[in-house]
């Protein structure tokens, strides 16, 4: 026999299948008959009757942009939507083998290859991109420094505030006939400070990651 489990937000559910044998379709007489498949059918039925009011993933489909329907994983989103993703403060940092597991060597040297590969892709896809693609993605990067939770979560908040006031500033603008341009160069140095407060913080919070990541790497390793 072949088990496996699938772990769900509701529970552990799991399944056996038979070892291939000789005969119709590899299965035995058994697993052939009408008592068999009347338990299958019944089990079947029992799952999807229940699987109907668990939560689902939720994310847009690349078919037809729908949601997803298939059960989430612990973040809230499935195995194909980033359910496996690392979150919280370690999300950007790889996730290294257990020193006392028998084969971690042999795990460790995987990892690096998979690290190697991956950089070797990014560097590739850097040099297929355009001046103006290269520019939206160090754009990007900038604004999204790796970081503890919190603080990503602080800067995605100053960026939609920020967003707000430029929208709302935009329409008193638009309705205005003249602006003082002294409160508009305030307005913008001020804006300008923020993005450069934020900056240090992030630099700040990815220094001190840095340390301890290291330091977790040479008692892991050392």
């Amino acid at each position: 026999m072949r088990a496996g489990f699938y772990n769900t937000p509701c529970g552990r559910f799991d399944w056996v299948l038979p070892m291939k044998r000789g005969g119709k379709g590899g299965r035995s007489a058994y697993h052939r008959s009408a008592e068999f498949r009347a338990i299958a059918n019944a089990a079947l039925a029992r799952w999807n009757a229940r699987r109907a009011s668990l939560p689902k993933c939720g994310a847009a489909r690349r078919s037809d942009g729908g949601p997803c329907q298939n059960l989430p994983l612990a973040n809230g989103r499935c195995r194909l939507h980033g359910g496996k993703t690392p979150s919280g403060d370690g999300w950007h940092r790889p996730v290294w083998p257990d020193k006392s597991s028998p084969n971690a060597e042999a795990r460790l040297n995987a990892k690096l290859r998979a690290l190697q590969e991956a950089e070797r892709e990014r560097k590739a896809r850097w040099a297929r991109m355009t001046p103006k693609e290269r520019e939206r993605y160090e754009e990007w990067h900038r604004l999204r420094p790796a970081g503890a939770s919190g603080a990503r979560q602080a800067e995605r908040q100053r960026r939609r505030e920020a967003e707000d006031a430029r929208r709302a500033f935009s329409s008193v603008s638009a309705a205005s006939e003249t602006i003082d341009p002294a409160y508009a160069e305030i307005v913008e140095r001020i804006e300008y400070l923020k993005e450069e407060l934020e900056k240090r913080r992030a630099s700040i919070s990815d220094k001190s990651e840095r340390q301890t990541t290291t330091e977790a790497e040479r008692k892991a390793f050392g």
